[in-house]
């Protein structure tokens, strides 16, 4: 069921939090006063509306003791006779203070009424129907059904929607069943519910009805429990045995043995039968039939549901730029100080790649030149495509002439069509496996950024990783059924809003980290004396608590995109959109988050991550196939048909099983198949080195590279050469180079082309 939890905090006013979540079962916290609510099926929004509402009212009216699921026993009182009158009793209340629920509420009783939630009302024999049960039925669907009470029966009728305290509730029931038990005792032990009766699973070999207050019928007994060592029922039969006159139940359950535990466990089912004094039959059967209302998959499972972030957790998980550059000073001067001399060893490196930045600088500049000239033409292409031809209202003299044949006189203008405003967010995967490429993708990132200022682009850059400083406080933020952001960072890179100062210094930063991580770096000094240089700063001088290499959180980057990547549309008046995601293997399996509060109540998702599930992100629901790897295509596919996004990934392969392993995913076949795809993929890679497919695994464009071929540097073939290199090494050298140059720049025209 598409629910609102807006509607859920508005009705429960401020002193009450409601929360949806994985629930066998709607449950109530007293202390922290939590109300928390299942998942149920689609069955309209009236439906919605009127169980929200009921639960709403037992949060605002109902004491703990009167609570279907309370295990409290009120002597004299009938659990189902109490659900009954206290549930016209709250009802009438939401209605006074919400009068706009009124009509919701009828409308989700006929609804129910129709699916059979109260059995065949049209043939019942009302002679044979309880006082209790009269007052059930009225109470509920009220102008839906005529009830025939008599003159002493509608007594207790009219004080059923009169009561104002739960001791009045109380006190109505026990009268309620003396008035039974005088008047109507053949119908104090009914006959046995015929098969076509009887309500969906209500058969006494079904488990416990699960509906939202999980009342416990006569004669059932909940499995589940059985199986969890749940011993609810031994305290209830002890409190019944208690006030029978038998010896006291602690005392014997301090002193029980094996035998003695097994011959309880069998008064326990027998004795079950004869739990409450009487019983609700219409409560019973309703409650057995509500259960169906919780959302089942397919296999009969309760279906998963999982709920996007907030945007406080999602402040908390995303760290902007100002923060992660405070970060990293931070922690750069908190390691000096437990260090011996690092600080000369790092402020040496800094001096010496700030030297060798302008250079690097200049060549990536001229290497997007290629990407910058295809997105211009495309973009030029596109405007003359869409240019429309208008007459401009001033005549053409060359044409004059002709004033008695032709009468189009008027000089003609062409209008091109206005530009589109593109835009671009990237995510870089900071996995520990990124460990020996991430110099070669930041290499390429570097490349994209400057592209992107080039052509006066709109760009935000983000890495994702499990390095998170700030859990605890997430932790807090969340509640159950939310996806679990626990450990998960976003920090913010670079982005095309920084100040110059600030844009300068990022670039740089992405820079030496690229440069700090490439093994055995090494380059010549300012004098060409002869002499190299070796990086031997430690890496997590440059970088902050936020950057430390951790697992692959891609699916929970993507979940947060929805609400990113409407956020800057929205601030940039983007028209096109495009979403980068550069990243070396699959995602972290997403599971949802599991609170203290109300967890008996909860289900088990935990293994439930290859399984199907339902997201509610930015309010609307998505289906996922499963919480893995089908998931990022499914949230990829979501932002295209949302947001409108062109999806564009790189994948970078370790070796050449890695390589092969995702060239396989991409054309949907099994790893060790003989298939020819093998063989047009290499092809494809040793003319253009790069593998690119599209409308693949959720991406528009998807481009397959190896980490090596990603390196971007025009120097290095070059900056490896020893002093007494042979002509032949030094040959080889130049070709690889150009090779490097090459590969870079049919990378970068697709990339062009692509965005454009």
């Amino acid at each position: 069921m598409n629910h609102n939890p807006t509607i859920a905090k508005l009705l429960a006013k401020e002193n009450v939090t409601v929360q949806h979540g994985n629930y066998h079962t709607a449950w109530f916290d007293v202390k922290d006063r939590i109300l928390g609510l299942p998942i149920w099926k689609d069955m309209g929004k009236d439906v919605y509306d009127l169980l929200v509402g009921h639960e709403i009212g037992h949060a605002l009216y109902t004491p703990y003791e009167g609570w279907h699921d309370s295990p409290e026993k009120l002597e004299g009182c009938p659990r189902s006779y109490i659900n009954v009158i206290e549930d016209a009793r709250i009802e009438r209340f939401v209605r006074s203070d919400y009068p706009g629920l009124i009509r919701p509420m009828a409308n989700g009783y006929k609804i129910l009424l129709e699916d059979g939630f109260f059995s065949d009302v049209d043939n019942i024999k009302w002679d044979e129907v309880k006082l209790i049960d009269k007052i059930n039925l009225k109470a509920k669907l009220q102008d839906l059904i005529e009830v025939p009470f008599t003159s002493e029966e509608k007594t207790y009728f009219d004080r059923a929607f009169t009561t104002e305290t739960f001791d009045e509730v109380v006190e109505l029931c026990r009268e309620i069943l003396a008035f039974t038990k005088e008047n109507q005792p053949e119908l104090l032990t009914p006959p046995p519910v015929s098969e076509d009766e009887q309500a969906p699973g209500n058969n006494d070999n079904d488990d416990l009805p699960q509906g939202h207050d999980d009342m416990e019928a006569p004669g059932e007994q909940n499995e589940q429990q059985k199986l969890e060592g749940n011993d609810s029922g031994d305290e209830e039969e002890s409190e019944e045995d208690s006030n029978a006159g038998d010896t006291d139940s602690n005392q014997e359950e301090a002193d029980k043995t094996s035998e003695d535990q097994a011959n309880a466990d069998t008064a326990e089912n027998q004795s079950t039968q004869t739990l409450d004094e009487d019983q609700s039959l219409t409560d019973n059967f309703y409650r057995n039939a509500e259960r169906d209302l919780i959302d089942l998959d397919e296999d009969g499972r309760q279906t998963t549901h999982v709920n996007g972030p907030k945007k406080e957790t999602l402040k908390q998980v995303i760290i902007s730029y100002e923060d992660l550059a405070k970060d990293r000073i931070a922690r750069r001067e908190k390691t000096f100080k437990s260090e011996s001399t690092p600080e000369c060893n790092y402020q040496a490196n800094y001096d010496m790649l700030k030297k060798l930045w302008p250079a690097r600088l200049k060549e990536i500049k001229t290497a997007v030149r290629p990407a910058v000239k295809e997105f211009e033409q495309r973009k030029a292409a596109q405007r003359w495509q869409k240019a429309s031809v208008a007459k401009t209202g001033m005549l053409n003299v060359n044409k004059l002439h002709a004033y008695k044949t032709d009468d189009d006189l008027f000089l003609r203008a062409t209008k091109l069509a206005d530009s589109k405003n593109h835009g671009m967010m990237m995510y870089i995967d900071y996995s520990g496996s990124m460990h020996g490429t991430l110099s070669h993708v930041l290499d390429q990132l570097l490349h994209l950024i400057v592209f992107c200022k080039t052509v006066q682009i709109p760009f935000d850059v983000y890495g994702f990783t499990s390095c998170q400083k700030r859990a605890r406080a997430i932790d807090e933020m969340q509640i159950d059924s939310d996806i679990d952001f626990h450990n998960v960072a976003l920090p913010n890179l670079i982005n095309s809003n920084l100040k110059k100062s600030n844009y300068e210094e990022a670039l740089f930063q992405l820079f030496a980290r690229a440069t700090v991580m490439k093994p055995n770096a090494r380059y010549w000094d300012e004098d060409d004396n002869g002499l190299d240089w070796r990086f031997k700063c430690d890496l997590d001088y440059w970088i902050s608590s936020y950057e430390q290499l951790g697992s692959t959180p891609l699916n929970h980057a993507l979940v947060a995109a929805h609400t990113m990547v409407k956020d800057f549309r929205s601030k940039n008046a983007i028209e096109k959109m495009n979403l980068v995601i550069l990243s070396d293997g699959d995602s972290n399996g997403m599971s949802s988050h599991h609170g203290d509060v109300g967890a008996e109540n909860q289900v088990d998702t935990s293994g439930y991550w290859n399984r199907g599930a339902i997201a509610i992100i930015d309010k609307k629901k998505v289906e996922l196939r499963d919480l893995g790897r089908r998931c990022t295509k499914d949230l990829l596919s979501n932002l295209q048909k949302t947001l409108g996004c062109n999806t564009l990934g790189f994948f970078v392969s370790f070796d050449n099983n890695d390589f092969r392993s995702k060239i396989s995913e991409v054309n949907s076949i099994e790893y060790y198949d003989g298939s020819d795809v093998y063989k047009e993929a290499n092809t494809m890679y040793r003319k253009e080195k790069v593998a690119h497919y599209q409308n693949v695994i959720g991406y528009n464009e998807f481009y397959v590279v190896k980490g090596q071929q990603l390196s971007t540097a025009t120097d290095e073939a070059l900056g490896e050469l020893q002093d007494d290199a042979s002509k032949g090494q030094i040959g080889a050298a130049f070709r690889k180079q150009a090779k490097s140059k090459k590969a870079n720049k049919v990378l970068l025209t697709k990339f062009g082309i692509a965005v454009a």
